[in-house]
C-alpha cells in the first residue's frame, strides 16, 4: 500500500524529470511524508503528518495506507500557486469512499470562497478509486480566476467515511531556460541599476563624487532621506553586475566610486573607515561607525577588484587592522566593532550580535599575510571567538527555533565559517559554525516540516549551510534535502491571500506580518535570494530542488513581485503604496537575489 501523502516534493526522480510543456514547468507543490516516516510522539517532536494539520476531536487514524476521515475531520495544507497559471492545477491521488476536497480560495476582490467537490462513492471499505481535479473547475464555479494562495482539505461526505491516499497537486509556473533566463535577469537589474545611478546621483556640493546621496521615491522618483558618502551594498552589487555582464558604464560607475571611496572615506592618519558629507565635501570624522563591512569590501577588492586598485585596496586593509589590533582588543577578549575615525577611539555601543563580524574579516585579511602577521591576526580572533563561546548557548525548540537559529547563529556562524575558511585548524571556529548547524539541524528540519516559528531571514542560515558543505563535504548530504524543505516552507508560508509573496515571518505554515520582529512585508527579498542560492548543482546532486524547478520558482516569484510592488522608479518594500513616502530600498532587495542568480547561470 502507499501512504496518504508521498514524498510531493519538489524534487524530481533522475529517471523523470519534471515535465515541461512550452513555457510551463508543472511542480508538485502538496507537500509531505510517507506515513512510516512520520515524528513518532516520542521522539520529543511533533506527532502531526509533516506539512499537513489535523482539525478534529478525533485522533489521526491511519486505514489501508492512507488517511481515515469521517464527517467533521479536516486534513489540511497550504499550497503556493502562480497567479496567471493557476487554471492550469490539478489535484491528483485516490480516495475510498465519499470524499470531500474542499479549495479556498480568493476573489480578486479579496474575498475568501470555499469550493466543494465531491470525490468517489461508498464507504471507507470501499476500493480506492483515482480521481484528478482540475483547477479550470474553481474558475467555472467562480466565474473568473482563482487567486492563490490555495487552502486544501480533504474530509468526507458521507458517514461511511473516506480514506485518502497519495494526493498530489501539480502546479504549473513559467518555465525558464539558462539562457533565456539570464537576458530576462540582465534586463531588470539594467532597469534598477541605471535608475539608482540617475536618481541618487551627486548633484550637490563643488565636488560630484560617484557615492550614492538619497534614497528616492518609487512612485514620484523625487529625492528622500539623503545618504552619506560611503560603501554600501549597491556598490557590491554594482560590482558584480558589472563582472557578469561586461557592461562597460556600470564599470566606469564602479572605478569611480572606489576611486573616490579610497581617496575620501578611509582617515589619512588611523587609516579607519569614515564617510563623506555630500553635501558639503567634507569628511565625518567624528561619527563613530561600524567597520567590518568597510574592511570586509576592501578585502574583497584586494581579491578581486580592477587590478590596478588591489594593492592600494589591501594596503588600506592593513592599516586599518594595525588601528584595531593597537586600540581594539578589550580585556575580555573582544574585538571592538564600532570606531571614531578621528582618533580611532573604539565605542562600545554595539549589539552584542556584532562582537564576531570584525574577528571574521581579521582572519580573511591573514590570507594575504606572512606567517607572523597571519598568526597576530588569528590570534585576535581567536580570543574574540572564545570569549563568545565561553558565554554561548544555542536557544530555541522546533516551535520557537528562532530568534536563537536566525539570529544568534545566524550571525556567529557565519562569522565563524568566514574564519574556518581561512583557519581550517581552528577547532573553536568549527566548533562554533559546524558544531553549531549540527545542534540546529534536526530541530531546522522538524520546524519547516510542521509548521514552527520560521523567521523571513533564516536564509542566512541557508547560506551557511551552503558554505559549510563547500568546506565540510560530509554534511552535504544532510544540509541538502533540510535547504529542500526550507525553500518549499518559505514558498509557501510567505505567500499572501493576494497571490504576491512577502519578506515576513511564517508560522504554521502562514505569513505573519503583523509581527513587530523587523520583517520588510513587501518585495520578497529572502526568498528571492533564497531560490538563487539553491542553483547549485552539488546541493542538486545531493537531493536538493533541481535547479530547472528553482528557476520556474524564482520566476514565479519575480514576477509576481513586478505586478505587486513594482512602480515607476522602483520596487515597494511595504504591501501597499503609503499615502506619503514610498523609499526605493525595495529595488536593492529585488537586485540582491537577480545578482545572485544571474552569477551561477553560465554566460553565453
Amino acid at each position: 500500500m502507499r501512504a496518504l501523502v508521498l514524498a510531493a516534493s519538489l524534487v524530481a526522480p533522475a529517471s523523470a524529470p519534471a515535465q515541461e510543456r512550452a513555457a510551463v514547468l508543472e511542480l508538485p507543490l502538496l507537500h509531505g511524508s510517507e506515513l512510516e516516516r512520520r515524528v513518532p510522539s516520542d521522539s520529543g517532536g511533533p506527532s502531526n503528518l509533516p506539512w499537513w494539520s489535523w482539525s478534529s476531536e478525533r485522533a489521526l487514524q491511519l486505514k489501508r495506507g492512507g488517511v481515515l476521515t469521517y464527517p467533521g475531520d479536516v486534513l489540511k495544507q497550504p499550497v503556493a500557486a502562480f497567479g496567471p497559471l493557476v487554471e492550469g492545477a490539478r489535484l491528483t491521488g485516490e480516495v475510498a469512499g465519499a470524499g470531500l476536497a474542499t479549495v479556498v480560495v480568493s476573489r480578486a476582490d479579496g474575498r475568501r470562497e470555499r469550493l466543494e467537490f465531491f470525490l468517489g462513492e461508498g464507504d471507507a471499505d470501499a476500493r480506492f478509486r483515482a480521481f484528478e481535479l482540475p483547477f479550470s473547475r474553481l474558475s467555472a464555479q467562480l466565474g473568473e480566476l482563482p487567486v492563490p494562495r490555495f487552502e486544501l482539505e480533504l474530509g468526507a461526505a458521507g458517514t461511511g467515511g473516506a480514506v485518502w491516499r497519495s494526493p498530489e497537486l501539480l502546479v504549473p509556473f513559467p518555465a525558464r531556460a539558462e539562457s533565456e533566463f539570464r537576458a530576462e535577469l540582465v534586463a531588470e537589474l539594467r532597469w534598477i541599476i541605471d535608475l539608482w545611478l540617475e536618481r541618487a546621483a551627486d548633484r550637490a556640493g563643488p565636488r560630484r563624487t560617484a557615492f550614492l546621496t538619497h534614497i528616492f521615491d518609487v512612485v514620484s522618483g523625487e529625492p528622500l532621506a539623503p545618504l552619506a558618502g560611503d560603501h554600501n551594498v549597491f556598490f557590491d552589487l554594482l560590482f558584480r553586475a558589472a563582472a557578469e555582464t561586461g557592461e562597460p558604464r556600470w564599470q566606469a560607475a564602479f572605478d569611480r566610486f572606489l576611486g573616490d571611496y579610497l581617496e575620501l572615506c578611509l582617515h589619512p592618519e588611523t587609516g579607519l573607515p569614515r564617510r563623506w558629507d555630500t553635501r558639503l565635501d567634507r569628511p565625518l570624522d567624528d561619527d563613530s561607525i561600524e567597520i567590518s563591512t568597510k574592511l570586509g569590501f576592501l578585502i574583497d577588492m584586494a581579491e578581486r577588484g580592477p587590478e590596478e586598485r588591489r594593492q592600494e585596496c589591501l594596503e588600506a586593509a592593513r592599516r586599518i587592522a594595525s588601528t584595531v589590533l593597537r586600540v581594539g582588543l578589550a580585556p575580555d577578549g573582544g574585538v571592538a566593532a564600532k570606531y571614531r575615525p578621528s582618533d580611532g577611539r573604539p565605542d562600545p555601543h554595539v549589539a552584542h550580535l556584532r562582537r564576531l563580524d570584525l574577528p571574521a574579516q581579521l582572519v580573511r585579511l591573514s590570507a594575504f599575510e606572512g606567517p607572523e602577521a597571519a598568526r597576530a591576526l588569528i590570534d585576535a580572533a581567536r580570543e574574540a571567538a572564545a570569549a563568545v563561546e565561553y558565554t554561548l548557548r544555542w536557544p530555541g525548540s522546533w516551535e520557537e527555533i528562532d530568534p536563537g537559529f536566525d539570529d544568534i547563529y545566524g550571525h556567529f556562524g557565519q562569522r565563524a565559517t568566514e574564519m574556518l575558511r581561512i583557519a581550517p585548524e581552528e577547532d573553536l571556529f568549527r566548533r562554533l559554525s559546524a558544531g553549531g548547524l549540527v545542534h540546529y539541524l534536526p530541530m531546522w528540519h522538524q520546524a519547516v516540516r510542521h509548521g514552527g516559528n520560521v523567521a523571513a531571514d533564516q536564509v542566512r542560515c541557508w547560506e551557511i549551510a551552503c558554505d559549510l558543505a563547500g568546506l565540510e563535504p560530509d554534511l552535504l548530504p544532510e544540509v541538502a534535502p533540510v535547504l529542500a524543505d526550507a525553500a518549499r516552507l518559505h514558498l509557501v508560508g510567505q505567500q499572501y491571500d493576494s497571490g504576491a509573496w512577502g519578506d515576513v515571518t511564517v508560522y504554521g505554515f502562514d505569513p505573519r506580518d503583523n509581527l513587530q520582529v523587523g520583517d520588510l512585508p513587501g518585495t520578497p527579498q529572502n526568498l528571492l535570494f533564497g531560490l538563487a542560492l539553491l542553483h547549485d548543482e552539488r546541493l542538486e546532486a545531493a537531493g536538493g530542488l533541481h535547479r530547472d524547478q528553482l528557476r520556474a520558482l524564482f520566476a514565479g516569484v519575480l514576477e509576481s513581485t513586478r505586478v505587486a510592488y513594482r512602480r515607476p522608479f522602483g520596487y515597494l518594500s511595504t504591501r501597499r503604496e503609503a499615502a506619503g513616502a514610498n523609499p526605493s530600498r525595495g529595488s536593492i532587495a529585488v537586485a540582491t537575489g537577480v545578482v545572485e542568480l544571474l552569477e551561477r547561470l553560465p554566460r553565453d
